[in-house]
């Protein structure tokens, strides 16, 4: 089946074989050669709108199909995975928690191998590196085989990645207690959004 596959691959159009070879030498961060590279830009200028155009498809679809959402999602996260330039399948969590590769894959310099090397040390997530104090972050990056211009580079990402808290609270307007059929129900949400490490450091 594997071979079936791809020979029915390769059987496509040849642009559109390229254009598929570039998108994951993108995702997997490999170097584009020289004479691919016009190629290679011109196809991630296009891209945003393509993806645009993908989501108005899903989101018109026909009258009571359910499906517009997954498929939405879908586009969304495919879009995350190429401006961060990391393979879908890194996304898939690694454990019953849900932790994946490409939580950390998204910081720079951050490789397979490093990854893995943080979650060893209970770092899953960037948001188990934000709550780290700066000292205690820079240190655990350079056990896990960062030098100090990596290191940097992180810190530098460190201080712009937002971290949003929300806060919702339901109920009826001048009422205390429950909610009641009938009600006028309120929701209030407050949001919050913090950039930098969140145990204070910057």
């Amino acid at each position: 089946k594997e071979k079936e596959a791809q020979a029915k691959f390769f059987k496509r159009k040849l642009p559109l074989v390229k254009a598929h070879m570039l998108l994951l030498a993108h995702l997997e961060r490999q170097d584009i050669d020289a004479g691919m590279q016009d190629h290679y830009v011109q196809i991630l200028e296009l891209l945003p709108k393509l993806l645009d155009e993908m989501i108005n498809v899903a989101l018109h679809s026909r009258p009571g199909a359910l499906g517009w959402l997954q498929a939405s999602l879908s586009i969304l996260h495919f879009s995350q995975c190429m401006t961060q330039a990391v393979p879908l399948q890194q996304f898939q969590p690694v454990n019953s928690k849900g932790d994946a590769l490409g939580a950390l894959r998204q910081l720079p310099h951050v490789t397979v191998d490093i990854a893995k090397k943080l979650q060893k040390k209970r770092v899953k997530t960037v948001d188990d590196l934000l709550v780290l104090t700066k000292e205690a972050r820079v240190d655990l990056l350079k056990e896990a085989g960062l030098d100090e211009d990596a290191v940097e580079d992180v810190e530098e990402m460190v201080g712009i990645m937002p971290t949003v808290f929300v806060d919702s609270k339901v109920g009826v307007e001048g009422e205390e207690g429950p909610v009641s059929e009938g009600d006028v129900v309120t929701l209030k949400l407050s949001i919050k959004l913090v950039r930098g490490a969140v145990d204070g450091t910057k």
